[in-house]
C-alpha cells in the first residue's frame, strides 16, 4: 500500500508537469510519451487498486476495502452495476473534453470509428434506469409497514406516471414500418441477378423503406441509406429528381452495375430507354 501511495503521489506530480509541458521538447521530450491523459489513467488505476486493498484512515466505513464493500448485503448487484454504467456512460459521453475518452481513443482502435460520442450516454441512461427502479423499490419497502393498505402496484404506477410527466414522453411518437413485403419485393426475391437493385424514386424520405424491403428480397441495394449516402446513391438522386432524366442514366446503371437478369426482363427495359430519358416523373 505504501508503494501504491508513493506511485499515486509521483503520478500526480508528473500529471501536473505534463499539463504544461506536453508535446514539447522539455526534459528531453519526456512528456511526448508521458502524456497527461496516460498519467491520469495510471493515477486512476493506482487509486482504484489502493482502495481495493484498504481504505485510507479517513474513509473507513463498514468495509475495510472496496472489495468488502461490494460483498456487503446492504447493496445489491443491480446497484453496483447501475453505478458502474452511470459513471462510465457519463465519462464516455463527455468525449474529447475528458481524459477517459482521449485515452480510449489512443489505446483502443475501435474508438477511432465513433461518429457521435454523445450517444454513449445511453450507458448512463441504462444505469440511471436501474438506480431509479431500485429507488422506487426501496420506497415501497419503507411505505408498506407504515401504510399497510397501500398496494405496491399503486406506488410503482405513480412513479411511472411522474416519470412520464418529467420526460414529457406521452403520447409516444412511434414510426410504424410496413410489416409485409409488396409484390415487387417478392418478385425481386425470386429473380436471379448479378448487379444491385435501384428503386425509384430515391431520396432521404423513401430510402429507409427501400432498406427495410431489402431485408425481404435479400439483393444488393444501391439506393440504401445510413448516416450518409454513397456516391452512387447521390448521383442517382441528382439525375432523377432534378427534372428530365438525362440519357446517360441507363448507361450509369449499367456501369454500377445495376444489372437485371434474365434477359426477358432486361431486353424490354433497354427498348424503353428513349421513353425513360424523356420522362420527367
Amino acid at each position: 500500500m505504501r508503494r501504491l501511495d508513493a506511485l499515486a503521489v509521483i503520478t500526480l506530480a508528473l500529471t501536473i508537469l505534463a499539463e504544461g509541458y506536453e508535446r514539447t521538447n522539455a526534459l528531453w521530450g519526456l512528456f511526448n510519451h508521458l502524456t497527461a491523459d496516460r498519467l491520469l489513467g495510471l493515477l486512476t488505476a493506482t487509486i482504484v487498486a489502493r482502495l481495493c486493498l484498504a481504505y485510507p484512515s479517513f474513509m473507513r466505513g463498514e468495509g475495510a476495502n472496496f472489495i468488502e464493500t461490494l460483498r456487503l448485503q446492504r447493496r445489491s448487484d443491480a446497484f453496483w452495476i447501475g453505478m458502474l454504467l452511470t459513471g462510465v456512460g457519463f465519462c464516455y459521453s463527455l468525449g474529447w473534453n475528458f481524459f477517459f475518452y482521449r485515452l480510449c481513443y489512443d489505446l483502443i482502435p475501435t474508438f477511432k470509428s465513433m461518429r457521435v460520442v454523445t450517444r454513449s450516454a445511453i450507458f448512463a441512461y441504462l444505469g440511471l434506469a436501474l438506480l431509479s427502479g431500485l429507488g422506487v423499490q426501496r420506497l415501497v419497502e419503507v411505505l408498506r409497514p407504515r401504510m399497510p393498505r397501500l398496494r405496491s402496484g399503486a406506488i410503482y404506477s405513480v412513479a411511472c406516471v411522474l416519470l412520464l410527466m418529467e420526460l414529457n414522453a406521452a403520447p409516444l411518437k412511434l414510426e410504424h414500418g410496413d410489416v409485409f413485403p409488396d409484390g415487387v419485393t417478392l418478385w425481386l426475391k425470386k429473380t436471379p441477378m448479378k448487379g444491385g437493385v435501384v428503386v425509384l424514386p430515391a431520396g432521404p424520405t423513401v430510402n429507409h423503406r427501400h432498406v427495410l424491403r431489402s431485408a425481404d428480397h435479400q439483393k444488393p441495394l444501391i439506393v440504401g441509406i445510413s448516416g450518409f449516402g454513397s456516391p452512387y446513391e447521390t448521383e442517382i438522386e441528382e439525375m432523377t429528381l432534378s427534372g428530365t432524366i438525362p440519357s446517360r442514366f441507363v448507361t450509369f446503371l449499367e456501369n454500377v452495375p445495376a444489372l437485371l437478369r434474365p434477359a426477358a426482363f432486361y431486353q424490354p427495359f433497354r427498348r424503353t430507354r428513349r421513353s425513360l430519358c424523356s420522362r420527367k416523373d
